[in-house]
């Protein structure tokens, strides 16, 4: 784990494949190598990048329920297969508010 400027980049294993996605901008989260399994997607080698949709602000990323951000948003396939995943703020999403009060109690 380290701080790059305004980035806190956290690797598993080696960098060579994380140094990639530093390239892009905005708030995201990127995952590459080994597998992943995200929902009932499943990735060999995984090239996955979770993309906020307003960069304006923080990615308000909550995992409980990225299925409703997941929906509110879109997705791009890259050239080699990678996928980009352009993800609504969980606070911006219709009954964000309630939901997250109800699940905390």
């Amino acid at each position: 784990m380290r701080i790059q400027g305004q980035n806190l980049i956290l690797t598993f294993g080696t960098a060579a494949k994380a140094k990639a996605a530093l390239s892009a901008s905005g708030n995201y989260m990127a995952y590459h190598g080994n597998q992943l399994r995200f929902g009932k997607l499943t990735m060999n080698d995984a090239d996955l990048m979770l993309m906020d949709m307003d960069p304006n602000d923080p990615f308000d990323f909550y995992l409980d329920h990225y299925l409703q951000q997941l929906q509110a948003g879109y997705t791009k396939i890259t050239a080699n297969f990678g996928l980009r995943v352009f993800m609504k703020d969980f606070d911006k999403l219709p009954n964000a508010h309630a939901e997250a009060k109800r699940m905390r109690q």
